[in-house]
């Protein structure tokens, strides 16, 4: 993955963890946004770095707690079907990490793929727990500051739009963590094919 994509996609997941806490600040204290230009640049800096430390917290969270039963099946599925069995039998889907720079080191083209669609997952599962964190601190946040007439009914309102929000972010993490490990071996299958017949090829020409 390149380097811009990467701090764009930790921007993107520290802004969301950025906002939550805003709001839960701003319901405790009176802040408000600065306003000046200059401090664009080390706020940026602070949510990269947000980002960065929400994304380590926020993945071994969404595994053990949403991913992993779906990923365990989806690696037992692909172990059933695959002509490798033997090699992945010994791994799972919790050290993937070692199929994935096994495939980076011989193929950039699928290395480029699988780094994709983490990308995207990486996405999806910091947003399925920003979501129901920026819900929940927004109600908290409008309580205090007034912001509606009917607090029970716009509460009600957000929780719901929330929960839709959150279930839609659940739901396509889901879809892309079985993705990747189905991505995974199938990139796994193609290296090795080609290894197979770029060694027979090798000895053919020896032949």
């Amino acid at each position: 993955m390149g380097m811009t994509a990467l701090i764009v996609e930790l921007l993107v997941v520290g802004v969301g963890t950025m906002t939550w806490i805003y709001l839960l600040l701003a319901a405790s204290f009176t802040i408000s946004l600065p306003s000046n230009p200059i401090l664009a640049v080390p706020i940026t800096a602070v949510i990269y770095v947000v980002g960065v430390i929400s994304d380590r917290l926020y993945r071994k969270v969404s595994f053990v707690l949403m991913e992993k039963k779906y990923v365990n099946a989806t690696w037992a599925d692909n172990l059933s079907r695959t002509n490798h069995k033997r090699e992945l039998t010994n791994l799972s889907a919790d050290n993937a990490m070692v199929i994935e720079k096994f495939i980076r080191f011989r193929s950039d083209q699928l290395g480029r793929k699988i780094d994709y669609n983490r990308s995207r997952l990486r996405v999806c599962r910091a947003w399925t727990i920003n979501m129901p964190l920026i819900g929940i601190s927004f109600i908290i946040w409008s309580y205090f500051e007034g912001l509606f007439e009917n607090f029970l009914c716009s509460s009600v309102l957000s929780l719901v739009f929330t929960m839709i929000c959150t279930l839609a972010c659940w739901k396509t993490a889901i879809t892309l963590s079985q993705d990747h490990i189905n991505d995974l071996v199938e990139s796994y299958e193609v290296v090795k094919n080609d290894e197979l017949f770029n060694e027979n090829q090798h000895l053919e020409g020896i032949g």
